[in-house]
């Protein structure tokens, strides 16, 4: 039974990947169309996410992409899927500024941060005993020195 799965499982994939087809998903923010006879794809500013799909037959396809970030072309010669992200605003479309120039070098200090969260010593305490495993993993380490498999490896999460 467990052959048949994985024979089935293994025809599955060749016939998935043995396509004679190029298909390109085209991901923006806004619409974008797709002009078939000048092989364009315009994508327009906006708001929300919009995905189209695009399939194409031909042996090598030359595409025309004009977004707001400005134009390009593209040349797409082996089958298969595209994703296309014609996203203004992802991490690695553009730079995004999230403060201001004058804002951008201020810095908090503990005594700040005290005076903003105002925790109390054992609140302050609890805080500190949840972020330690993450900053320093072993400083935990002595409290557990009397554990019966006496090897810890907090490290890794626990006990070997």
């Amino acid at each position: 039974m467990q052959k048949t799965l994985v024979a089935l499982l293994m025809l599955t994939l060749f016939t998935a990947c043995g396509g004679t087809s190029k298909r390109i998903v085209v991901m923006s923010k806004g619409t974008a169309t797709f002009n078939e006879a000048a092989k364009t794809i315009t994508a327009k500013d906006g708001t929300g996410h919009e995905q189209k799909t695009i399939s194409f037959s031909d042996a090598v396809v030359d595409l025309k992409l004009i977004a707001p970030a400005g134009e390009a072309q593209i040349s797409l010669k082996d089958n298969g899927l595209y994703i296309l992200n014609v996203k203004n605003d992802t991490i690695v479309g553009s730079y995004q500024k999230y403060t201001t120039q004058s804002d951008a070098h201020n810095l908090v200090t503990q005594e700040d941060l005290k005076h903003k969260l105002e925790l109390t010593p054992p609140e302050r305490l609890l805080l500190l005993l949840a972020i330690a495993p993450s900053v320093k993993p072993e400083l935990l380490d002595r409290f557990l020195e009397n554990h019966p498999n006496k090897s810890p490896v907090t490290e890794f999460g626990g006990f070997r």
